[in-house]
């Protein structure tokens, strides 16, 4: 293949590998032409509807809105302990369905969290809608648990079960992905031990989750091991002071510290 000098009528030194073209002034290089041009083996996968909207949202949303970020460190043992009494041999509440109400209960703690931007005004979200990030074999989805802080953790559980079986079997409607105030995104699973999550607009916050660690704290003077994780809220700046999402989190913590109030 000719390379960029030679296409100009220079010659190159001898033995000068070919030197990749600048992007074009317009954006990064599209990654098919780039592959092309360096000689780089690929094969082709074809992005469906879901993977597009997912790139032109996340595009749209770390080009226009102003992302800050804070972080927490939260004690899980009470957490653990609790959703093992609840389960009595059953099937009980999840880490994620714990922490979908503990986000609910500090938004109606913290409402200044739980708004939206536009350029005339800030909205102010009357109910806290919390959208739960899945990984689906299509890509992810977003499905809403609705009015979250007004249902019992037992009744949130069963609902997100619901809508993550109906996601992964990609039979959710519509209506399941609309709306939303505010998402969370646990990795914890996936051994991931801090997350950095991009907002979804016009949604002002998002909370990452990592998995869950073991440190060595002291509690009346005495080193005990404790089960921890570190949660990323990222929030949009025009709509958040960082004190207010520092509240937030204060609130949020408290919650997952003391899950008898779940």
């Amino acid at each position: 293949m000719t390379d960029d000098a030679n296409s100009t009528g220079a010659q190159a030194p001898a033995g000068t590998p070919p030197q990749p073209a600048p992007p074009a002034t317009g954006g990064p290089p599209e990654a098919r032409a780039y592959a092309d041009r360096l000689g780089i083996p690929y094969s082709l996968r074809s992005n469906n509807r879901t993977r597009r909207t997912i790139a032109r949202r996340m595009g749209e949303a770390k080009r226009t809105v102003p992302h800050a970020y804070l972080s927490i460190r939260c004690a899980v043992d009470a957490l653990q302990a609790e959703r093992r009494a609840r389960a009595g041999g059953g099937k009980g509440p999840t880490v994620t369905d714990c922490l979908v109400r503990a986000c609910a209960l500090a938004l109606r703690a913290e409402p200044r969290v739980n708004v939206g931007f536009g350029e005339r005004e800030t909205v102010q979200f009357e109910r806290a809608d919390v959208s739960v990030a899945v990984a689906t074999a299509q890509g992810l989805v977003v499905p809403v648990v609705r009015d979250a802080a007004a249902k019992s953790l037992e009744c949130l559980s069963a609902e997100l079960r619901d809508l993550v079986s109906r996601a992964r079997a990609g039979r959710l409607a519509p209506a399941d992905l609309e709306g939303g105030t505010f998402t969370l995104s646990n990795l914890g699973n996936l051994g991931v031990r801090a997350v950095t999550p991009v907002i979804n607009p016009p949604q002002s916050a998002i909370l990452g989750v990592g998995g869950i660690d073991t440190r060595l704290e002291l509690r009346d003077g005495r080193p005990v091991e404790v089960e921890v994780v570190e949660c990323v809220l990222s929030f949009d700046h025009r709509t958040i002071d960082g004190d207010v999402a520092a509240r937030w989190l204060q609130a949020f913590r408290h919650a997952v510290e003391n899950p008898q109030t779940l």
